[in-house]
């Protein structure tokens, strides 16, 4: 893969004699943004970028790494952009810490977008002992994402047992002030809120592609949703990210519904002049 070819270069020049015009240090933020995007998310085992490829287990090499790293690793994480973790986050973690990690992330944010990030850093953190970076990247996207929202989940409810048949579920969605709520059943918790989502909206869109990943390890990891949904031919994406895959997946399928209705107000805007 590039990112191997590019370290493999960079880490052995005497022996390659050879150069390249990549910045290695994009290349982790990269790996990062491109896995949010495409909701195709990088195996743990994966030599690079693989959440693995730095991590030690193993007492005797936790201690080696820790007097002198190259014992076991030929590069270092900060080389590939992958920042050593110092600062550990939590929900006592304060804006500056929150915002020194995103410095040392590679993210930039206006002002009103880091105010956002941080209410939902804090709504995470609450639930989660510590918040790792995949976290903060998924918390970042998803609230930048969510600034663009036409509709938006005010409050929902989703029910299943031994039958996934019988699922039920109701939802609030807000537009503009106005909240309106629905109900509906289905194949399931997920199938059943999003035709409750789609009784509000009505918009004619097919569901195409679903996949929910969590982003950390453990039982209270954050977890992230993509779908990609049928619009007149065209696949249109999705993401949304909680610690309740239910309502990720929620905020996904809303998610792709509002790139719809901003297409539609784009065109009407074009045809009308308005």
């Amino acid at each position: 893969s590039l990112e191997e070819i590019v370290a493999a270069v960079n880490v052995r020049k005497d022996f390659y004699n050879l150069k390249t015009g990549i910045n290695p240090k994009e290349i982790y933020p990269s790996s990062i943004r491109l896995s949010n995007l495409t909701g195709i998310y990088v195996q743990p085992n994966k030599a690079v970028v693989g959440k693995n490829a730095f991590a030690h287990e193993s007492g005797i090499h936790q201690d080696g790494v820790l007097k002198y790293p190259q014992t076991y690793e030929i590069m270092t994480p900060e080389s590939i952009g992958q920042p050593k973790g110092n600062i550990i986050l939590g929900r006592h973690s304060g804006k500056h810490g929150f915002q020194s990690r995103l410095d040392e992330l590679g993210i930039i944010l206006k002002e009103d977008d880091l105010d956002k990030s941080y209410e939902r850093f804090l709504l995470v953190a609450d639930k989660k002992k510590e918040v790792y970076d995949e976290d903060i990247y998924a918390i970042v996207a998803d609230e930048i994402r969510s600034t663009q929202q036409t509709w938006n989940i005010v409050d929902f409810h989703a029910f299943c047992g031994s039958d996934p048949t019988i699922a039920s579920a109701m939802v609030i969605l807000e537009k503009e002030d106005e909240r309106i709520p629905a109900a509906s059943t289905g194949d399931g918790p997920v199938n059943a809120l999003f035709n409750a989502i789609d009784k509000i909206v009505q918009v004619d869109i097919q569901l195409e592609r679903y996949s929910i990943h969590a982003v950390t390890s453990g039982t209270n990891a954050l977890g992230e949703a993509s779908v990609a949904v049928n619009y007149k031919g065209r696949l249109i994406s999705g993401h949304g990210s909680s610690t309740d895959v239910i309502h990720a997946s929620a905020k996904a399928y809303l998610s792709a519904i509002n790139k719809v209705l901003q297409e539609q107000q784009v065109k009407e805007k074009l045809l009308t002049g308005v």
